[in-house]
């Protein structure tokens, strides 16, 4: 018994010390839909774009975004007043006042391009989907990884 639970050990310290590379990765898909705006109509939540927000830590350290349909706006902002890169990122996703974000960058995400999202951009900067520029209804496959 005792011969078993060093070769347990073993093998529980040889698959913590594998390298990313060699670990099995985990995926999550999403798929969201963003109505036409000169329709009126909005999703259930009432809303055209998508609000400003952090990315959930259980959607993966990395999302890959893919633009469906016509193009999409992704803007980023700081969260002020406590908006600091040399802190870990909040834990909470929401933003409390969205008046209290500071616009700093706006990507434009055109039918079949991808974004790589990461990094501070993904967790200390917030970001919030625009209503399309041409009011045109779209989409975007979003693959989070770890």
């Amino acid at each position: 018994q005792q011969q078993q639970q060093q070769q347990q050990q073993q093998l529980d310290e040889s698959s913590s010390s594998s390298s990313p590379a060699e670990r099995k990765k985990q995926w999550r898909l999403t798929l969201n839909y963003y109505p036409p705006a000169t329709t009126g109509r909005s999703d259930h939540y009432g809303r055209v774009g998508f609000p400003w927000h952090r990315d959930l830590h259980a959607n993966g350290a990395c999302s890959i975004i893919l633009g469906l349909g016509s193009t999409g706006q992704l803007q980023f902002g700081k969260e002020l007043p406590n908006f600091d890169l040399t802190k870990p990122p909040p834990q909470d996703h929401r933003v409390q006042d969205s008046d209290s974000v500071e616009p700093v960058m706006t990507i434009e995400l055109k039918q079949g391009n991808i974004l790589l999202l990461t990094g501070p951009a993904r967790w200390h900067y917030v970001h919030r989907v625009l209503p399309s520029p041409d009011g045109e209804e779209r989409a975007s496959l979003v693959y989070g990884v770890w």
